[in-house]
C-alpha cells in the first residue's frame, strides 16, 4: 500500500514523546529506516512510499518494544563508535560516546610506534580495539572477553571491518591470571572498559541500561573487583613501558588510580569524559 513516511514517524514521535523517550523525533527516525529505509530529506518533503503492511506492522512493534525499555541499538542492530559502525546483539553491552576517549588517548601513541600490539580486555563488541586497529594500519589487536554472545559480536564486527588478518579474537575469564592465556612481555598497550557498576546501584539503572547484560556492568560490592583482578593479575602480558588505558566510573575513577599505586606502574592519571566527569584511568608499566 501507498503511504506517507513523515505521518508514520509523526506518529511514532507522539508516542516516544508521552513516553518520555530522549530525542522522540530522531529514535523514531532511526526505528523506521531500519524497517523501511528513507532520508530525511524524503521525510521533509512528504514522500508517499509503496511499503508492505508486514513492515509497517514490525515497525510499531519495535517502537512499543522501546517504549517498554528495550534500547534502541539492540533494535536496530547497530550502532556509531568513533565514526565507524558496528553490530549490536542483545547480551552485549552497547558502544557509548564516553568510551571513545580511550581511542582518543590511544591513537596517537599508537601511531608512532612499529607494528603495536594491544590487548581489548573484556571487548563486548570489540568497538574499541577494532577501531584502533581501523586507524592504525600496522597495528595488530587481540580481543578478550567471557562472554560467547560478545565473542560473536567481536567476531562479526572484525569481518564487517575486513579486519580478521590482524584480529585474534580469545574467549576467557579476565578475573583470572593473564599469564593462563599469553606470555610474558607481549603486549604494547592493554585497553578495557570492564564491568564498573557497583552492585547496590544496579537495580537504579534506567530500564534500557537494565536491558544489558548484568556480566557487562557489575563491577561488585565497591565496583573496583575487575580493576584489582586488572593490577594484579594482567601486568605480564604488559611490556615494561607498555601503557595500562581503562575506563571507569565517574564515581570509582580515583580508586582506579589510588589502586594502581599498589602495583608496579608509575605516571598515573586520570582524564574527563564527553560530560566533564572523571572517566578514563591511564599508566605506564614500570
Amino acid at each position: 500500500m501507498k503511504v506517507q513516511l513523515k505521518q508514520i514517524l509523526k506518529n511514532a514521535e507522539i508516542i516516544f514523546t508521552e513516553k518520555n523517550i530522549p530525542s522522540p523525533r530522531d529514535e523514531a527516525f532511526y526505528l523506521l529506516n531500519a524497517h523501511i529505509p528513507v532520508t530525511r530529506g524524503e521525510i521533509l518533503l512528504g514522500v508517499e512510499r509503496e511499503v508492505e503492511p508486514e513492515a509497517i506492522d514490525r515497525f510499531m512493534m519495535d517502537v512499543s518494544k522501546r517504549v517498554n525499555g528495550a534500547p534502541l541499538q539492540y533494535l536496530i542492530g547497530k550502532w556509531e563508535f568513533y565514526g565507524l559502525e558496528f553490530i549490536t546483539l542483545p547480551g552485549v553491552l552497547i558502544p557509548r560516546g564516553d568510551t571513545e576517549t580511550l581511542v582518543d588517548y590511544a591513537l596517537p601513541i599508537l601511531k608512532e610506534m612499529d607494528k603495536p600490539r594491544i590487548l581489548d580486555l573484556c571487548c563486548g563488541s570489540g568497538c574499541i580495539g577494532l577501531t584502533l586497529a581501523k586507524l592504525v594500519p600496522d597495528l595488530d589487536v587481540t580481543l578478550f572477553d567471557v562472554s560467547a554472545t560478545a565473542i560473536d559480536a567481536t567476531r562479526r564486527n572484525a569481518e564487517l571491518h575486513r579486519l580478521t588478518e590482524r584480529c585474534h579474537i580469545v574467549q576467557g575469564d579476565v578475573l583470572l591470571e593473564g599469564t593462563n592465556y599469553f606470555p610474558d612481555n607481549m603486549f604494547d598497550m592493554i585497553l578495557s572498559n570492564p564491568p564498573y557498576i557497583k552492585s547496590r546501584d544496579m537495580a537504579a539503572l534506567s530500564p534500557e541500561v537494565q536491558a544489558e547484560p548484568a556480566l557487562a556492568l557489575d563491577g561488585g560490592v565497591d565496583g573496583l573487583t575487575f580493576y584489582r583482578a586488572i593490577a594484579s593479575g594482567w601486568q605480564t602480558p604488559l611490556k615494561s613501558g607498555g601503557r595500562l588505558v581503562m575506563e571507569a566510573g565517574y564515581d570509582t575513577t580515583k580508586d582506579v588510580a589510588e589502586l594502581l599505586k599498589e602495583y608496579p606502574f608509575k605516571d598515573i592519571a586520570t582524564h574527563k569524559d564527553l560530560g566533564q566527569n572523571d572517566r578514563m584511568i591511564t599508566a605506564i608499566k614500570e
